[in-house]
This record gives C-alpha cells, sequence and structure tokens, in this order.
C-alpha cells in the first residue's frame, strides 16, 4: 500500500563552510527517501557553495538578506505544502516562529546553534525586542538543542515547554574512508590547530597569549577567517612567537590537515556543541578546550580524550601535562564514532520529525 511520504522543507541561509551549513546538508542528503521528501531552500547562491549537495528538490534564492527572500519563502511554502518546515540559524528560527501564524497546519521546527544568553553578549548587532524573540520561539512546534547547557538556557531565558525541546548532538559527517587508521604523530614539534571564524567569541586572543609563555617547540596553525584576522595577525607580528603561528584562512582539504596535526585547541568562550572539536576527536586528536558554556562537557573525557583548561593561571601545566600524556588516537577515534556517529544522530532526527507530527 502506497503511504504518502512526509514533506519537509529545510531552509538556510548559504551553503558555506559552517557548523549549520553541513549538518542540515547533511540531514537533507541522508534522511530516509522512503519516509521523507525533503526539499533544501538556499538563499544565498550556488556559487558560494562549500557543501555540495545535488538533487532535484533543491533551490537557491540568489538573495543576499533573509528579508529579500521573505515572499519566495512564504510562496514556496504554499506551493510545496510541506508537513514540517526546519530551520537552524537564528534569524530563520525566529521569522519561522512568525510564519507559525500563516501556516496552523504546518510543524515549524528550529535547530539552535548557540547558549543564547552567553552568545548575545558578543553578538553586536542590533537585536529584535525581547518580547518578540519570546513569542516567535514560544509559537515554534519543537526546538532542537546540540547540548545540556543549551537546551537549559532557551528553556530559562524564552520560558519554553521542555515537552517542546528535543537534546540532539551533532553528528559526524565525514565519510567512512576518510577516518580510518588516525595517524599516531612523533615528530619533536609539537603541532597544534586552532579552527573556526576569527570572531571575539572564539577566543583566539586568549590563546595567542598562552603560548607566548610556552618553553617546548611548537607550530600553531589557525585555520579560518574573520574581522579579527587583521588585528590577530598584528598581534602576533609584534609578539616573540611570530616564527611559531600560521594563518592558513579557510581550507578545503580538513581531513589532510587533521590527519598531520597533534592537538586541537579550542579558546572560545561560548558554544553550542562545536563541530571542530568533533572532527578533531573523529580523526583520534586530543582536545585541549577553555571551559565555557557549550557541549564541551558532553565531548571531552578528560584523561581520554582531552584537557579543560579550568583557569588560565595554570593553563601552561595543562599544556605540559597533555604534551606529556600518551594518548591512544584510535581508542578516541573508536569512542567519539560510537556515541555521535552518523547513523545514531541521523536516527535520532528522524524519530524526532515523526514524533512532532504527532503533538
Amino acid at each position: 500500500m502506497k503511504t504518502n511520504k512526509i514533506k519537509i522543507i529545510m531552509i538556510l541561509p548559504h551553503l558555506k563552510a559552517g557548523g549549520a551549513e553541513r549538518v542540515v546538508s547533511f540531514l537533507f542528503k541522508k534522511l530516509d527517501r522512503s519516509i521523507f521528501e525533503p526539499h533544501l531552500l538556499v538563499i544565498g547562491s550556488q556559487s558560494e557553495a562549500h557543501y555540495f549537495v545535488k538533487d532535484g528538490n533543491v533551490q537557491y534564492l540568489n538573495k543576499k538578506r533573509l528579508r529579500l527572500a521573505l515572499y519566495d519563502i512564504v510562496k514556496i511554502i504554499r506551493n510545496i505544502k510541506p508537513a514540517i518546515v526546519f530551520s537552524s540559524i537564528g534569524h530563520i528560527n525566529i521569522y519561522l516562529g512568525f510564519l507559525k501564524i500563516f501556516f496552523l497546519k504546518t510543524k515549524f521546527v528550529a535547530r539552535e546553534a548557540s547558549v543564547y544568553s552567553k552568545m548575545s553578549l558578543y553578538n553586536e548587532r542590533k537585536q529584535l525586542p525581547f518580547s518578540l524573540l519570546k513569542s516567535c520561539y514560544q509559537r515554534l512546534d519543537a526546538l532542537v538543542y546540540q547540548s545540556v547547557d543549551m537546551k537549559k538556557d532557551f528553556q530559562d531565558t524564552f520560558k519554553l515547554k521542555s515537552s517542546k525541546g528535543y537534546l540532539i548532538h551533532n553528528p559526524i559527517t565525514f565519510p567512512p574512508s576518510m577516518l580510518k587508521n588516525p595517524v599516531e604523530t612523533s615528530t619533536s614539534s609539537v603541532k597544534f590547530l586552532i579552527v573556526g571564524s576569527l570572531v571575539q567569541n572564539k577566543g583566539h586572543e586568549r590563546v595567542l597569549n598562552l603560548f607566548e609563555k610556552v618553553k617546548f617547540d611548537y607550530t600553531l596553525e589557525i585555520i579560518g577567517e574573520g574581522p579579527l584576522r587583521a588585528k590577530l595577525e598584528n598581534k602576533v607580528t609584534k609578539s616573540k612567537i611570530k616564527d611559531k603561528v600560521i594563518f592558513r584562512g579557510i581550507q578545503k582539504n580538513m581531513p589532510q590537515i587533521y590527519a598531520e596535526a597533534d592537538f586541537l585547541i579550542q579558546g572560545s568562550f561560548v558554544e553550542g556543541f562545536p563541530n571542530v572539536v568533533l572532527e578533531a576527536l573523529s580523526y583520534g586528536i586530543p582536545c585541549i578546550v577553555f571551559d565555557s558554556p557549550g557541549g564541551h562537557r558532553e565531548m571531552i573525557k578528560e584523561g581520554e580524550n582531552g584537557f579543560f583548561i579550568y583557569d588560565e593561571t595554570n593553563a601552561i601545566d595543562v599544556l605540559q601535562k597533555a604534551v606529556s600524556f600518551q594518548w591512544q588516537r584510535g581508542i578516541i577515534q573508536k569512542d567519539v564514532i560510537n556515541r555521535f556517529g552518523s547513523s545514531k544522530i541521523l536516527k535520532q532526527y528522524e524519530d524526532m520529525l515523526k514524533k512532532v507530527l504527532l503533538t
């Protein structure tokens, strides 16, 4: 007997390199086509896409801003008549809450990406009135949170029902062939990576301050772009570590970069469920992270796959301990794949989407 598939429209601002883009494009490609009929709606253009998506159900609106695409989104929802509309970026999530007024039979689901009350301290853009934000979030049929901290923060901040919230971690999305046989590096110089946008909340400056005090031989590669690049490069140029720090910009061959690294270090002041930590662990790379609100505590097992820096005054001791520790990269990789493998997380999303339709 033929059954109707569940139509879903998934909305992204673009397909540039980013955590939300990686996860949503993964979901779009992997959702069970015998149950779901996903449509991907990209506000930006195909020419700027970092993630490759090949499917007839992909539409690019070629708009630079959400406000320029509002009418198109409404028109597409009316034409496709989806059971679910799904988004994963804050400002689009808010718009979905507003649209619920006009599409009462459609379920609107938002995936959030950070701890709102902490991240808002670093947001320089003018914010909508809090009462409007609260109203839009409360209209949504379901919200997906990546970490326990995020779930509690959103529910407390916007007075959201816990029954509407789903805790689903980010998946490992590299193809399995890329994740085999992590290499035990053995060079005398220890290679550290920082991966992420060069913005204030990522904490690059405090990582650089820390490495100015390091005595052992090392290199620090900074992967990513952002508005703080010139400031950070200027800081390094004037410091004694200018020959040890390399700014590499955005790189597409991340599997090779991870394979050659000894450690990932992250100095963020707030995170959601950091994809770069997940990716590094999937290559068996131990991670050193500054303790902060977000998903780190659900990822890092101290002494097994990394260490936390709880206090900047003893950060050097943590680095030295990490460098001297006998890490088992194969065990690190196996553990993180067991906990956050793509099949496991995909099933959680599919179960959530089916459950939302029943509420």
